[in-house]
């Protein structure tokens, strides 16, 4: 935990974890790739992820010796709460368009079987960005995390669509 401060807050707590892997590692993917290293950080409404070759920036904000503020920028925001319908957030998103930043196209409510066949019933997010080169679709439940993730290029053929298949809730 490390904490940041910036112009529209005066203290914030920030959390964080290193992650191995990730769904976007699908796309361009050839036989032996490794996953890649990732950190996910939480600030009171947004998450932020960002790709690293190591866990060294990890390690500095724990120490509290790098600021926060260059790490948690727009382009790094993967979701931002509340999420509500056409809500847009993100890196140079146009006020006129749903392109270059996340845009919520959907929200229902569902229902996801866990590990055991039990019904839990979510509300899940179908949350876009979209650019020339390519789209990304994360479908995103309350509670669960993302359920599906697709990709797709529009040159050179790369499309990815994975779905979650097994998970359980700790009770």
């Amino acid at each position: 935990m490390a904490n940041g401060n910036n112009e529209n807050d005066q203290f914030r707590s920030i959390y964080g974890s290193i992650t191995k892997g990730h769904p976007a590692d699908l796309a361009w993917y050839e036989e032996g790739k490794q996953r890649g290293n990732y950190i996910l950080i939480r600030t009171s409404n947004s998450y932020y992820l960002i790709e690293q070759e190591n866990a060294s920036i990890f390690e500095k904000l724990e120490a509290q010796n790098e600021n926060v503020n260059e790490l948690i920028s727009d382009d790094r925001l993967i979701l931002s709460f509340p999420l509500t319908l056409e809500k847009k957030f993100g890196d140079n998103m146009g006020p006129s368009d749903n392109m270059y930043g996340w845009f919520v196209e959907k929200i229902e409510e569902t229902a996801l079987s866990d590990t055991h066949g039990s019904p839990v019933k979510a509300i899940e997010y179908e949350i876009n960005m979209r650019t020339l080169p390519d789209h990304v679709f994360i479908h995103y439940a309350d509670g669960i995390g993302i359920t599906r993730y697709i990709y797709g290029h529009h040159g050179t053929v790369s499309d990815v669509d994975v779905k979650l298949i097994d998970w359980h809730l700790e009770k």
